[in-house]
């Protein structure tokens, strides 16, 4: 409870606050961290009685020779979790120390709950970013997920949503980001899991898709200003935690597809880009090179702005900057070179798909 380790913190720590010499013993009345190191390792017979009564023991000329292994000072024990764990003594003229003993204590005290909290969160993520490797397995171990669930006490209920938050800076340098997300979703319906200083895997659970529409516009309205730029790449919903781990595959093609400049971009509005995506290289690249090929930058621009603009020559033409009558002369140079008429459905597919290959395998 008390190790060594921790003990050298607290001594280094409190030492840096103080003049006096600072000792911690263990319950065996061994000096585990000081610091004067030649003394750790030694016998604290006055520690040991600090132990045993609870009380703090003053040591003085007059009643040095009483505890082996004790020079002048004050030992008060260490209590955790309403159980002495250990003592700690100030070395020192006891009148000179005693002013501020009581204050080492609680500081100690307080450290070591601090610690202990710590150490139990450390513990806590660690286990739910097993859970979720486990889980975006495509086989997982049941009998191992019960088992980690069971330590964590969470209870998966569906539908299941995964999330993945991808940032430009490392994750260690602005992890309040990531308690906001806890805080918004919900911690009693969430795990998540640090894939790398610059992704954070979410697993929602519990929620349906009303709360998570509304979730997602609750984070965006308040991360919107967030100094640290950040993405976020949403699945589809799953009932069953099988589909989980394809749920976790929609949301990196989310965070890979969507607009760059969008906070949020959910798998929802890219099925159709995302199957291009996943289609064989070489034969959508063959598909595009024959649609595309005799296409300026100019037209490819204005085919993409047109599609952005659901096919509305006046938004389109506006986010162009150019007259609508330009823009329909534009479409239809396109039409005569391609043999596809942008402004019909079956043929704007087909123009769609080809520069969503262009966007992602640039081969001109």
């Amino acid at each position: 409870m008390l190790s060594r380790e921790i003990a050298e913190n607290i001594v280094r720590e409190t030492m840096k606050r103080l003049r006096q010499n600072i000792n911690i013993m263990n319950t065996e009345g061994e000096i585990i961290a000081s610091g004067d190191p030649a003394r750790v390792g030694k016998r604290h017979e006055g520690s040991l009685e600090v132990i045993r009564t609870g009380m703090p023991l003053i040591i003085d000329a007059d009643n040095q020779a009483e505890w082996l292994g004790s020079q002048h000072g004050i030992n008060y024990p260490i209590v955790f979790l309403q159980q002495i764990v250990g003592s700690i003594g100030i070395t020192g003229n006891p009148e000179d120390v005693a002013e501020f003993g009581e204050l080492v204590k609680m500081t100690t005290e307080l450290m070591l709950n601090q610690m202990e909290l710590s150490s139990r969160q450390e513990w806590r993520n660690r286990t739910m970013e097993t859970v979720i490797e486990e889980i975006v397995k495509p086989k997982y171990s049941k009998a191992k997920l019960d088992e980690l669930l069971q330590l964590l006490q969470i209870n998966l209920s569906p539908p299941f949503h995964i999330w993945i938050l991808q940032t430009e800076k490392s994750m260690e340098h602005h992890s309040q980001l990531v308690r906001k997300f806890e805080e918004i979703i919900g911690s009693r319906h969430l795990l998540s899991a640090v894939e790398n200083p610059y992704k954070v895997v979410f697993m929602i659970f519990g929620h349906s898709e009303q709360q998570i529409i509304n979730k997602c516009q609750l984070l965006q309205s308040k991360l919107w200003h967030n100094d640290f730029p950040f993405r976020v790449g949403c699945s589809l919903e799953t009932q069953t935690m099988e589909g989980i781990a394809s749920s976790f595959h929609e949301a990196e093609l989310a965070l890979k597809l969507g607009a760059k400049h969008e906070i949020m971009s959910s798998y929802a509005g890219l099925e159709p880009i995302s199957i291009v995506h996943l289609s064989d290289s070489e034969i959508k690249n063959r598909f595009a090179e024959r649609i595309m090929a005799l296409l300026s930058q100019t037209a490819l621009e204005t085919l993409r702005v047109f599609f952005d603009s659901n096919m509305n020559i006046q938004k389109a033409a506006d986010e162009l900057f150019i007259h609508k009558n330009t823009l329909q002369y534009r479409l239809k140079r396109i039409k005569e070179s391609t043999g596809y008429d942008p402004q019909t459905f079956q043929d704007a597919a087909s123009l769609q798909i080809a520069i969503w290959i262009i966007q992602m395998q640039p081969f001109r």
